[in-house]
Parts: C-alpha cells; structure tokens; sequence
C-alpha cells in the first residue's frame, strides 16, 4: 500500500479507469484497494470516494463504495 499512496496519481488513474467495471471480482478488487486504502490514509480514501459520489456514480461504482468503506462504517458504529 505504500507504493500506492507514493504513487497515489497513478494509482488514483486505476481506480478511476475500473470504478464503472461491470465484472464483480474487478469491483471487489477496487473495493478492497479502497477499504486498505482507508486503513493507511483516511485523507486519500475521501478523497477518492467524494469525487465518485459528486460525479453522478454508476450502480457498480456505488457497490465498490459500499464495499470500500465496510471499515469506515464499522468504526461509525462503534
């Protein structure tokens, strides 16, 4: 994840490229790069997450959100 977050523009560019990916084991993939994402950098995976959700998100973009943020809600009930 460091290489991610060092990389974070390119890595951003994946991300973004996959979000609308009809293949549920590429939005599972990107799910699991958000929610390890959360873990390392909370600033980045708002940052990302904000950005899909302004931008009019696709049905398999908000399945990636709601899977990638299974940690962020998980500490919200606590």
């Amino acid at each position: 994840m460091t290489t991610a977050i060092e990389n974070f523009n390119e890595y951003k560019k994946i991300l973004d490229n996959l979000k609308n990916d009809p293949n549920s084991y590429v939005q599972r993939s990107v799910a699991n790069n958000l929610n390890d994402l959360y873990k390392y950098d909370k600033n980045l995976f708002f940052k990302i997450v904000d950005e899909w959700k302004k931008n009019n998100p696709t049905e398999y973009t908000n399945k990636i959100i709601k899977h990638g943020s299974r940690t962020y809600i998980k500490e919200q009930k606590k």
